[in-house]
């Protein structure tokens, strides 16, 4: 070809060449019953069906592979302990919280939020996980599509997995759980754990945060204001509401209860709880009022 560009057909024979020298040698590779095995050579990825797993059987594990013909491969022996530590070194940790097991799989969430090198905040499938349990800490590596187990993380205490299980065998509600040193990603996983285990709860929750959001949403519009966002404050016990009105956007903690004041977001001389959310809206209406020197605004 001219202007220096690659000749697709010397690429086809080199990746021939590549393959039919990927025949004569044995790589190790994780292996699941019904699926796929990949190898990468010179930069390119084999996809290979696996036609006679050998040793591993119908299990799930580690072996030696080999192909056989194109697109196809056979299992050889079983991976020793040490082989499959050299290859899991390889991939990216990461530290992980599990959950449960479903559909033969061991779900878990990453336990390090702080780690951007991954970003997922629901749980993910665990492959091949070994003398597991729920809360359990362990360190999972990743290999651009699947996560796979490589042993339990020793550094986390595990009285916290322990106190987090005994929480859930007395059925605790996720908001009463106190366990010193439990992280926000151990503490979803057991609210996720404890309304699976109590579906009719998860539903009256439900009910009841929509029932909170509705009386919230009312409230500011009989006020001449729209709700534009809220989240839980976990630690005040309580909901911070951001609401528009006139082209002003202002944030308030308050009660979901009675929709008191806990913090209305601007200085009103300690005064903020006599206020509720109607009022407050009241109150800021004027303070933009002042501001801008309409005289209809004063009291």
């Amino acid at each position: 070809m001219s202007g220096g560009g690659v000749d697709p057909l010397s690429l086809i024979k080199r990746f021939s060449a590549d393959e039919k020298n990927l025949s004569s040698e044995l790589f190790l590779s994780p292996y699941v019953p019904g699926g796929k095995i990949n190898v990468k050579l010179k930069g390119a990825v084999y996809e290979l069906r696996v036609v006679d797993s050998g040793p591993l059987g119908t299990s799930s594990g580690f072996g030696l592979f080999q192909v056989t013909q194109p697109g196809q491969a056979r299992c050889v022996e079983r991976a020793s302990r040490s082989q499959i530590d050299a290859y899991l070194k390889l991939l990216p940790r990461v530290n992980m919280v599990l959950a449960a097991e479903f559909q033969r799989l061991w779900w878990g969430l990453q336990l390090n939020t702080s780690d951007t090198r991954f970003t997922f905040s629901e749980p993910v499938p665990i492959r091949l996980t070994e003398r597991s349990a729920s809360f359990q800490a362990i360190h999972a590596r990743f290999d651009g599509a699947s996560f796979w187990y490589h042993g339990e993380n020793r550094r986390r205490d595990p009285n916290i997995a322990r106190k987090l299980r005994e929480a859930l065998d007395s059925d605790v509600a996720p908001d009463a759980v106190r366990v010193s040193g439990a992280t926000p990603p151990e503490l979803l996983a057991y609210k996720i754990l404890f309304f699976d285990k109590h579906p009719t709860e998860m539903r009256d929750q439900r009910l009841r945060n929509r029932s909170d959001i509705d009386r919230i949403r009312d409230a500011l519009t009989h006020s001449g204001a729209r709700l534009d966002g809220h989240w839980h404050d976990e630690e005040q016990g309580s909901i911070v509401v951001r609401y528009v009105f006139d082209d002003h956007t202002h944030t308030a903690n308050i009660r979901v209860n009675d929709l008191s004041v806990v913090s209305s977001g601007i200085c009103l001389n300690g005064r903020d709880q006599d206020f509720d959310l109607t009022s407050l809206v009241g109150v800021m209406r004027q303070y933009h009022g002042r501001r801008n020197g309409d005289p209809d605004d004063y009291d």
